[in-house]
């Protein structure tokens, strides 16, 4: 998956993602708007 991604080149942002992506998580504790747009990840608070 993460050689198929061509909108990121931070390695660290993707290993989070694909992982993520691995066990069908679709939620992650982040800001970093990145993970929603590219990754199609839904973005928390820990507020």
């Amino acid at each position: 998956m993460m050689l198929k991604n061509s909108e990121s080149h931070e390695l660290h942002d993707e290993i989070i993602a694909m992982t993520c992506k691995k066990y069908d998580t679709d939620i992650i504790y982040a800001t970093d708007k990145k993970f929603e747009e590219i990754f199609h990840l839904t973005l928390r608070s820990w507020k």
